[in-house]
């Protein structure tokens, strides 16, 4: 038994490890509870199987396909988001939604139906899986989509890894003209000033995010820095991009 924790470290928790290499081969064969891990980066211990078997999948990290004209991914389920943006973004494609980190597998990302900061215009990653395998306990192989399996295709969305093992993923991307955002970020000073930020960026931005300032107090409570982006357009020109003065170093 091994020592594991999840990115919030909190629990910890005793397991047996066990890796997936090849699609096709099937589940081992355990007296335990078995549960898929990618990456890690669950701050709770959805990562984590105290007592059981975890099954690394980090090393089913093949891209499968992909149709350059429709952006149309298909690849197996313990590729990284930062794989997937290293091939894509020269291509002039980018992943429907992405989270605060890049170091997530597509499996975890289907598993945690991850959210991005485009929550409130492209939904949760799971609106873009078109299609998976899931390799169950009992070593059946289902192909599951909107159409065919799909109580295990909504249950699987979400599922924390519960259902089996996800061995592939087809999923859609959005097209992108280069690999910029075009970001403001704006001063507000209480509450009242986010809310009304919030309802006129959402309408027109693709990414919101804010941060509060919880040390504040008095006249200052709620205040905090409000994000919105969105892909740059065709003609955007990286050599105007603002250049950040160096921060003064005392010599």
């Amino acid at each position: 038994m091994n020592s594991s924790e999840s990115w919030g470290r909190y629990p910890k928790a005793e397991q047996t490890d066990r890796y997936a290499f090849w699609t096709h081969d099937p589940l081992p064969v355990e007296k335990s509870s078995l549960l898929p891990r990618g990456l890690g980066r669950s701050y709770g211990d959805s990562c984590l199987n105290d007592g059981g078997t975890l099954l690394h999948t980090t090393a089913l990290d093949r891209l499968i396909a992909f149709d350059q004209e429709t952006g149309l991914m298909c690849c197996e389920a313990g590729v990284s988001f930062q794989a997937i943006l290293d091939f894509a973004v020269p291509r002039g494609w980018f992943l429907p939604v992405t989270p605060g980190t890049r170091f997530i597998t597509v499996g975890g990302a289907v598993a945690n139906d991850i959210h991005g900061k485009n929550h409130h215009v492209a939904g949760s990653f799971g609106c873009h899986v078109t299609r998976f395998e899931l390799l169950r306990s009992a070593g059946r192989r289902m192909l599951c989509s909107e159409t065919e399996n799909s109580d295990f295709f909504a249950a699987t969305i979400g599922g924390l890894g519960l259902t089996g093992l996800i061995t592939w993923v087809e999923f859609q991307m959005i097209p992108i003209h280069n690999p910029f955002i075009e970001v403001e970020n704006i001063r507000f000073d209480h509450i009242s000033q986010f809310a009304a930020l919030n309802a006129e960026s959402e309408a027109k931005d693709v990414y919101t995010v804010s941060w509060i300032d919880t040390s504040a107090r008095g006249s200052r409570l709620g205040r905090g820095i409000f994000m919105r982006g969105n892909h740059a357009g065709p003609k955007f020109n990286e050599r105007k991009r603002k250049q950040r003065k160096p921060l003064p170093f005392p010599l």
